[in-house]
């Protein structure tokens, strides 16, 4: 998933050695550990992702928008691969890291958009502070 400008400023990739602090979250069958977030503006946080579920899950970041035109693609080819820094997927047992600094968009979800994972509750808030 890519931020488009009109969305507002949802950040961008980090770096590792930037993170001003780490959030463990655990994706299962019916939804993460966490269900919202509170960040800074500018913060990188490094978000440690396990899937402690039996099928596949991803975590990405973005907008409400940006989630729900990355589920149709999803529903339209169920499929796919992802290569963007915005998005991880993780198969059953496998934990990844994302690391994200974030901009200025003040409301922002966190979000399994395989097909009918978010829909099932595997979505969180980020609320994103000044």
């Amino acid at each position: 998933m890519h931020q488009t400008q009109d969305e507002g400023n949802a950040g961008h990739p980090g770096r590792a050695a930037d993170a001003d602090r780490s959030i463990s979250i655990d994706a299962n069958d019916t939804g993460f550990s966490l269900d919202h977030i509170a960040v800074r503006a500018g913060e990188t946080v490094r978000f440690v992702v396990t899937n402690i579920g039996k099928i596949d899950h991803e975590f990405s970041i973005a907008t409400h928008a940006e989630h729900l035109e990355h589920r149709a693609m999803m529903a339209a080819m169920p499929n796919m691969k992802h290569h963007d820094a915005d998005v991880i997927t993780m198969k059953p047992g496998q934990t990844k890291d994302l690391i994200w600094k974030f901009g200025n968009a003040s409301q922002l979800e966190f979000a399994c958009d395989i097909p009918g994972h978010a829909e099932a509750g595997m979505t969180g808030a980020v609320a994103v502070s000044r």
